[in-house]
């Protein structure tokens, strides 16, 4: 899934992600890659606080993908119920 249509699901959240996600449904020229590269050049000229936001939300987009992929993360020795 790409990082465009991921946010679009993200469009309703009360939070950064949200509020990012709102601020990219209003971007037509927001690209609709999967990579962080493609999605970052978007913001270069923009101000830092916009990157650094743009960092984050990434972050999360790219743990729910590994998610995916690979499932949840396995408890940790104290969460195992042996």
């Amino acid at each position: 899934m790409t990082f465009r249509k991921w946010l679009e699901q993200q469009k309703e959240r009360e939070d950064l992600v949200g509020d990012f996600a709102r601020d990219v449904a209003d971007d037509p020229s927001f690209p609709n890659r999967s990579d962080k590269s493609g999605n970052a050049a978007h913001f270069e000229w923009m101000p830092d606080e916009v990157r650094e936001r743009f960092d984050e939300v990434w972050r999360e987009y790219q743990e729910e993908r590994m998610n995916t992929f690979l499932g949840p993360e396995l408890p940790s020795e104290k969460e195992r119920d042996y």
